[in-house]
């Protein structure tokens, strides 16, 4: 049976050459265990490790320089049995060491728990809850504060709204405001979808959503 969980602080590196292993682990792992529930699973169908993460339920996030840095789940998510470990097992042996995960699987009688990655296995330690340092590792990942209620629209339609002439160069040393053009050296105009936390942004690309610096000066 499943259980609902919430996720907590994160800090997930996978790096892009390990993408297409992690793809391939990620797919037999759901070949075994179901991640979604269902035998015509669409993990099998991805093309990318982020499609098929998508497909398991979560989020990718990337950097600037297109390296996956953050993986959130839709909370809170149903689980299907333990898919979110499965999930995490599949991808650990790709993901960087020093990576941490906290999910709290709130309708079973446990604790929660931090995952953490050591660049060949992940391992979970339960957490305290009267701690409190374990409240701050409750918190929701930054980044999913600024996606709430927020749909990520489309290249094809996000760039209907952009300016022909007029886009701010990007620097990591300006501000930003939501819903401003910018254009990047490497990756072309992207909008300003959101702020996240002091210094960083989430700025969607035709090459797909990013999180940049700013404010840095």
């Amino acid at each position: 049976m499943g259980a609902y969980f919430l996720q907590g602080r994160t800090s997930l590196i996978l790096p892009r050459e390990s993408e297409p292993l992690a793809l391939s682990a990620l797919k037999q792992a759901d070949r075994e265990h179901y991640l979604t529930g269902y035998a015509r699973s669409p993990v099998q169908s991805a093309r990318s490790l982020e499609d098929a993460i998508a497909a398991a339920g979560w989020h990718v996030h990337r950097d600037a320089q297109g390296t996956i840095d953050l993986i959130v789940a839709q909370e809170p998510r149903k689980c299907y049995e333990d898919a979110e470990i499965r999930l995490l097992d599949a991808l650990a042996p790709f993901v960087k060491a020093g990576s941490s995960l906290v999910l709290h699987r709130y309708e079973l009688d446990e604790p929660p728990y931090l995952h953490t990655f050591d660049g060949k296995a992940r391992h979970a330690a339960a957490l305290d809850e009267d701690d409190p340092e374990t409240k701050g590792l409750l918190e929701e990942p930054n980044i999913q504060h600024a996606r709430k209620d927020k749909p990520v629209p489309s290249w094809n339609d996000a760039k209907k709204s952009m300016p022909a002439v007029g886009l701010h160069i990007y620097s990591m040393a300006d501000g930003y405001e939501e819903g401003q053009w910018i254009a990047h050296p490497k990756l072309g105009p992207g909008l300003v979808l959101g702020m996240v936390e002091d210094k960083k942004m989430r700025v969607l690309f035709e090459s797909g959503e990013r999180l940049l610096a700013r404010k840095m000066a």
